[in-house]
C-alpha cells in the first residue's frame, strides 16, 4: 500500500495542526528570540515586499532546511503543503521525467519520486535546502530522486551540477548541460509566484520542457488580478493554459485555497472568468459572510 503524503511530511517532521495549538508548540520549541527571528524573516517571503528582500528570503528557506527548525516552519502549512502536492500528483498521470521546482528539503520531490515511480530532478535556490534533500533521499533510500542548486532567474544550464558526460562516435566526450529538454513535466508548488522575475523564470522551464511537456504550476495568487498578471507572464513566456481551479486547504485554524495551473506549449488556451472563480472561492472559504 502507497504511503499518504501526509505520512510521508511526518519523515520530515512537517505536522499537521488544525487548532492554533501550532503557535504554543512552535514558542515553546523555538525560544522568545528565534521565534521573532524567524517571524520577521517569514513576514519578509509572504508578504508582497518579498521580491525587494532577496537575502533575508534566502535566510529563511536555509532555515527551513535545518533540521532544527524545518519542522516548525513547514508544520505551520503542513496541509497546505499536502493539497499542493496531491493536486500535483494527480496531473502527472503517465509522466517520467519530473522537474520539481523551488524543491526546498525534498519533501515533495521524494514523495513524487515514490508516488508516480518517476525520476524527479529537484532544484532550489538554497544549498542548505539541496543538501538537506539529497541527505533525506538517501536516508529513505529514494534513488530515484536528484537535486541541484539553480536560481529559476538564471538561465538552466547554470545549475549547479557536475554536466553529464557521453561518448560521441569518435569516443570524445561531449559536455551536455544537464536541464535542457528533458522534463515531461514541470512542477510548481508556491515558488513561480515569488521570484523576482516571473517572465524570465517562465523562459528558463521553457528550455527545460521536452517536446509535449506540461507545466503543473500551484502559486500563490490571492486575487484575480494577481492571478491575471500570472497568466500574462504564462502567455508571454509561449505558454498555453488548458485548465485552472481550486484546492483548498486548512492549517492552525485558518482555511485557504491555491489555484492549480496546468499549461503547455501546444494545443488551445482556455479563458477563464477568474472574477467569478476568485468569487466562488470566496464564498466557500466565508460561508459566514454570505
Amino acid at each position: 500500500m502507497k504511503q499518504s503524503l501526509a505520512e510521508h511530511l511526518l519523515l520530515y517532521g512537517i505536522r499537521h495542526f488544525k487548532t492554533d495549538d501550532y503557535w504554543a508548540w512552535a514558542g515553546s520549541s523555538l525560544g522568545e528570540k528565534k521565534a521573532r527571528e524567524l517571524d520577521g524573516l517569514r513576514d519578509k517571503v509572504t508578504k508582497r515586499c518579498a521580491k525587494k528582500y532577496p537575502r533575508d528570503v534566502k535566510a529563511f528557506y536555509d532555515a527551513a532546511a535545518c533540521p532544527e527548525t524545518a519542522s516548525l516552519i513547514l508544520s505551520m502549512k503542513a496541509d497546505a503543503i499536502r493539497a499542493s502536492g496531491e493536486a500535483v500528483a494527480e496531473r502527472l498521470a503517465g509522466r517520467k521525467n519530473i522537474f520539481d521546482l523551488g524543491c526546498g528539503a525534498g519533501y515533495l520531490s521524494t514523495w513524487y519520486a515514490r508516488h508516480a515511480q518517476a525520476r524527479v530532478t529537484g532544484v532550489d535556490f538554497s544549498e542548505a535546502g539541496i543538501a538537506r534533500a539529497g541527505q533525506m533521499a538517501t536516508k529513505l533510500k529514494v534513488k530515484n530522486a536528484r537535486f541541484l542548486v539553480w536560481d529559476l532567474c538564471t538561465i538552466p544550464h547554470r545549475a549547479n551540477r557536475a554536466v553529464q558526460q557521453e561518448r560521441a562516435p569518435d569516443r570524445r566526450l561531449i559536455r551536455q548541460p544537464p536541464l535542457l529538454g528533458q522534463f515531461d513535466a514541470v512542477v510548481d508548488t508556491q515558488t513561480l509566484s515569488t521570484v523576482q522575475n516571473i517572465l524570465r523564470a517562465l523562459v528558463n522551464i521553457k528550455l527545460c520542457l521536452a517536446p509535449g511537456g506540461v507545466l503543473i504550476s500551484v502559486p500563490v495568487l490571492e486575487t484575480a488580478r494577481h492571478a491575471r498578471a500570472y497568466i500574462r507572464c504564462l502567455e508571454g513566456a509561449g505558454f498555453r493554459l488548458h485548465a485552472f481551479d481550486f484546492i483548498q486547504y486548512a492549517d492552525c485554524g485558518n482555511r485557504g485555497a491555491y489555484p492549480v495551473l496546468t499549461a503547455s506549449l501546444q494545443g488551445k488556451s482556455i479563458r477563464v472568468q477568474l472574477e467569478k472563480e476568485y468569487e466562488k472561492i470566496w464564498q466557500y472559504l466565508n460561508p459566514g459572510d454570505l
